[in-house]
């Protein structure tokens, strides 16, 4: 069968809305630099050469403004502000050189407030770009001809929050170059562009606010200084370069520092061009110095239309898609142009030849197939056998009546995925491809998942939802960062056995772990676990996440590296699995120098669990329990101790003693219950531990990143996991509660 033609969008040029020829091309340089939408779609505002601000009704017509409002000088940036359901609510942001930030309201002209950016010798600087974070509760500006950046709190008008220098002449480390683009990746993340052709990742989560670390550092050589940065819907990073012939297309999660395709789009002059996305799809739409709007699709690369919307070729320097409707696009078309002059004889007589300009702001109708958005974010759910579901359920005609038809749903549209794009984790909302053959008809690997039941190896299989003892676990973890409890992972260094889903070793990352080792047997991690590393990467990028397969007892665990924490939930379903546990913790407290055992286990086998809460007691290594089902082992090796296994360990007594810290507590003169021998260690860390005391909870789980819904946090939700509060509004309990 024929390969489908890629969907294509059609533009409706002829029936255009523009601003009238000669109100912008009677004089010369009087161009538009760039055009936004009001959040509600219905007003516009443009900034010319000229120094005004210029808001027209995109319903009414474009042929007079309906304010027009002149600069004392040259307008620097500006930046629509997300904020407001009202048309009476909107603001915008304006730069004008050596003058104040002011944000503006859009109808009214009103300035609200306004944002003082100084550079190092206390002088008022214009912004070399704007940027509003994704709650529009922050302003981000780049200083003009510096590598310097502001950053401003909307409530608190003023002096700029914090003014940060990223490198200096001297200086051999930071990121060089003028800041011309800023994008946020979320609440607390933001990336920065400048003319050197690099882009810089910053995280307030690494340093802080006034200090922000770079975690990654991107650079094209063969391209442009960088004009422009947004965030695809999807997590993608597209950047625009000035005297360039592409855009290009950065995934975050990638260790890579290169582009992972690009997009073909030439810019011969230095003027900003600026895009769009059309809504929540990866379709976007760019102008070029031909005067064209190109529209592509950023996950293949492909063009998917293009349509002339200036008539003598002059370049098209923005493309806003409306963003309510999805079904018009604004378009701002212009540049600098400069006289000709022309002799006319022998007398030296010259004349004046006016270049033909093109210089206005127009609103183009679109239409686009109504299957585009679907494509561009297929879903993951499995149409065949809901068929099949429903033809079973149907009841049965009666006699001499037509059988009833089901509607079927349309056909998933296949997406061709470029090479670049086939070792990486898809990005949320795009469904993986199903595993092949051979990783299904794999041999038998000797390792934790060999011992399971066949229906709980089918549910660890399939890891789109955690068990209830993973979810609690998470919980614990993130509710418990930077507490310096039992918990605490924040700083350490982390693997987890037995991952299945990855949804324990994903908590610590986003529990501030310096690195956090995922591992499972091999066909585990490749069907399940790296995908969700790669749906929630944009949470968890400041941590070294890696993903490595271990199977039990892990004699090669020596190439995981050291760690500090040992992480397992739910590992023992059998008696039988004690032995491979307590062999795999043994090799990583000689080959990685593991110190502690995080451990969630419910009772599904109480002789198991007995067994090894015995084991660990007679290897000298404390337990203690931090919340039902909920322990910690203190893995510190015993002067001349061995460790060894499970079958190596006498036989049980009539009342082991499971955990140690269920011995009951007296004064000095009090006994002990017999057979509960406890440690040192064990008793110097019960006394101190009612000291401890956790510090105040995050107010999110994950704070700044509401508008990512990756698989397995949106798992955590469904399986209550706990933020600030309760369901119900109730402290969630703490380790002090727990162990009460």
């Amino acid at each position: 069968m024929a390969d489908c033609p890629p969907p294509s969008i059609s533009c409706d040029t002829a029936g255009a809305v523009s601003t009238p020829y000669d109100d912008y091309n009677a004089s010369y340089n009087n161009y538009p630099r760039g055009v936004y939408w009001a959040p509600r779609g219905k007003h516009l505002v443009s900034y010319f050469a000229d120094n005004t601000c210029r808001v027209f009704d995109a319903d009414e017509g474009l042929s007079r403004p309906l304010r027009t409002e002149r600069a004392s000088g040259t307008i620097t940036a500006m930046e629509m502000c997300p904020l407001g359901s009202e048309p009476s609510d909107f603001h915008y942001a304006v730069s004008v050189r050596d003058r104040p930030i002011h944000l503006v309201n859009l109808l009214t002209g009103e300035v609200a407030a306004s944002y003082q950016g100084f550079s190092l010798t206390d002088e008022v600087t214009a912004a070399s770009c704007l940027s509003f974070s994704q709650d529009g509760s922050r302003l981000l500006g780049g200083v003009a001809g510096q590598p310097q950046v502001w950053l401003w709190d909307l409530t608190r008008p003023g002096k700029s929050a914090y003014h940060r220098v990223l490198s200096t002449r001297k200086g051999k480390t930071g990121q060089r170059g003028i800041v011309s683009a800023a994008a946020w990746l979320d609440d607390k993340c933001y990336a920065l562009g400048t003319y050197s052709r690099t882009i810089g990742i910053y995280d307030e989560r690494q340093g802080s606010k006034k200090n922000a670390k770079c975690v990654k550092m991107l650079s094209a050589p063969d391209g442009g200084g960088i004009t422009s940065l947004k965030l695809s819907p999807q997590g993608l990073l597209v950047s625009g370069d000035r005297t360039d012939t592409s855009m290009r297309v950065w995934d975050l999660r990638s260790s890579g520092t290169e582009p992972v395709t690009t997009l073909p789009r030439a810019t011969k002059t230095n003027q900003r061009f600026d895009f769009s996305f059309l809504g929540n799809s990866r379709i976007l739409a760019t102008g070029d110095d031909s005067g064209h709007v190109l529209w592509y699709d950023i996950l293949t690369g492909e063009r998917l239309s293009s349509c002339l919307v200036s008539s003598s070729g002059t370049p098209c320097v923005a493309a806003q898609i409306e963003p309510v409707s999805c079904s018009r696009i604004a378009v701002a078309t212009g540049q600098r142009v400069w006289p000709t002059y022309v002799s006319m004889g022998d007398d030296e007589n010259t004349e004046l030849l006016q270049p033909k300009t093109d210089n206005r702001v127009a609103v183009v109708k679109f239409s686009a197939p109504e299957g585009l958005l679907s494509v561009t974010l297929p879903s993951a759910a499995e149409v065949a056998p809901q068929r099949q579901e429903q033809a079973e359920t149907a009841p049965a005609s009666a006699p001499g009546e037509a059988a009833a038809t089901l509607p079927t749903p349309p056909e998933p549209q296949s997406v061709d995925i470029l090479d670049t794009f086939k070792g990486l984790p898809p990005p949320p909302g795009v469904p993986a491809p199903p595993p092949s053959s051979e990783v299904a008809s794999n041999g038998a690997v000797a390792g934790s998942a060999e011992s399971l039941p066949s229906q709980a190896q089918t549910e660890t299989d399939a890891g789109r939802l955690p068990e209830a003892p993973a979810a609690e676990l998470a919980s614990r973890l993130i509710d418990e960062s930077g507490s310096g409890g039992l918990l605490d992972v924040s700083g350490k260094r982390v693997i987890e056995l037995g991952s299945g889903c990855g949804l324990g070793g994903l908590a610590c990352a986003a529990a501030d772990a310096s690195k956090v080792t995922i591992t499972d047997l091999p066909e585990v991690l490749n069907d399940v676990t790296k995908r969700n590393i790669g749906a929630n990467s944009v949470l968890t990028w400041t941590c070294d996440l890696q993903a490595k397969p271990l199977a039990w007892p892990g004699e090669d665990s020596a190439e995981l590296g050291d760690c500090d924490v040992v992480l397992g939930a739910d590992l023992i379903y059998r008696e039988a699995d004690v032995d491979l546990l307590l062999a795999a913790i043994r090799n990583l407290t000689k080959q990685n120098n593991a110190r502690k055992f995080i451990w969630m286990q419910p009772s599904r086998d109480p002789i198991a669990n007995a067994k090894a809460m015995k084991c660990f007691k007679e290897n000298h290594h404390s337990v203690t329990t931090v919340g039902p089902d909920l322990y910690v082992v203190d893995l510190t090796p015993s002067t001349g101790e061995e460790h060894p296994t499970a079958s190596d360990e006498p036989e049980a007594q009539d009342n082991p003693v499971v955990v140690s810290e269920e011995v009951h507590r007296g004064d000095e003169g009090d006994a002990v219950k017999p057979g509960a021998k406890r440690s040192r260690e064990a008793t110097s860390e019960d006394d101190t531990e009612p000291t401890k005391r956790s510090r105040t909870r995050r107010a999110s789980v994950y704070p700044g990143m509401e508008s990512y819904n990756a698989a397995v946090f949106t798992a955590f939700e469904g399986c209550a996991v706990r933020s600030a509060d309760g369901v119900d509004g109730e402290k969630s309990p703490t380790s002090e509660d727990a162990s009460d």
